[in-house]
């Protein structure tokens, strides 16, 4: 059974989380805002190699994003569990 500790120790757990989660998509839509449009100008006047590592970078924000949503879920899912 759930004590209160384990309850907010998942309520921290879920508020890490989504501050986490928000703070890696404004990471994320900080750098593409920069890849189209007028702003993209100087993205795609970048050497081939710099693009590269630009979206690389980008790319491994959206990893962190999608393991944060799945530490989410588990965290929900483990939550419900332990109500039942």
């Amino acid at each position: 059974m759930a004590t209160a500790n384990d309850t907010n120790q998942a309520n921290r757990d879920v508020g890490d989380l989504i501050d986490l989660l928000h703070m890696k998509s404004c990471q994320l839509r900080a750098l593409l805002v920069n890849t189209y449009g007028n702003s993209g100008d100087g993205f795609r006047s970048m050497a081939d190699h710099l693009q590269d590592q630009y979206m690389w970078t980008c790319d491994s924000l959206a990893d962190e994003i999608v393991k944060a949503l799945d530490g989410l879920i588990d965290t929900r899912i483990a939550k419900k569990e332990a109500q039942a």
